[in-house]
């Protein structure tokens, strides 16, 4: 079983564990940075 967001995925392993893969960088779509995020984020 495999479930999916946009920043990673968690795989099912065989053992029963599920393991979290994140997604390569730089996400897509990409992130639009704008003045409100830069000034509530501290970016």
């Amino acid at each position: 079983m495999v479930s999916a967001s946009r920043a990673a995925r968690y795989v099912e392993q065989i053992e029963g564990y599920k393991a979290f893969i994140p997604n390569p960088l730089p996400p897509k779509p990409e992130i639009i940075m704008d003045q409100e995020i830069e000034k509530n984020g501290n970016v």
